[in-house]
């Protein structure tokens, strides 16, 4: 019997607190606008975008299943003006509170989730490794939903 109550307990805790952990999860669907500054080395040429807003940056958060999201970004290219899409998949940390994501031509993003999912900011580099001609690129972005 003592048994049967503790295993009642248990079951009882951890029911209640699903709930709870899951709740941590914002959902981040949706269509985000992006600001922020960016720098681009192409043959070995330094473009900046400085405080501005990026030009015809967004992204689209398509997709989320837990903490897993896919989208798609789309953006005007500083080096040369031409626009471009990629995909992307992304993770967001166990608390809620930070986002990794991967986009299709070798770039990567860190950020922190804030005003419940309302705002992130990400740090996104490449390694110059795409088939786009560009050698290295750094940027912050703060995206904000439409």
């Amino acid at each position: 019997m003592k048994r049967f109550f503790t295993l009642t307990v248990l079951f009882l805790v951890i029911s209640l607190a699903a709930p709870v952990l899951a709740g941590d999860t914002p959902d981040l669907t949706g269509d985000w606008h992006a600001t922020g500054t960016m720098f681009v080395v192409k043959d070995g040429d330094l473009h900046v975008n400085k405080d501005v807003d990026i030009p015809g940056i967004a992204y689209t958060i398509s997709r989320q299943e837990g903490r897993l999201i896919y989208g798609v970004k789309k953006f005007t290219r500083t080096v040369d003006g031409v626009q471009h899409e990629e995909n992307f998949v992304g993770v967001i940390s166990e608390d809620g509170d930070d986002l990794y994501l991967a986009d299709h031509e070798a770039g990567y993003a860190v950020g922190e989730i804030h005003d419940d999912g309302a705002v992130i900011e990400l740090m996104y580099f490449t390694d110059g490794s795409s088939n786009r001609k560009i050698e290295m690129a750094a940027g912050i972005h703060q995206l904000t939903r439409k």
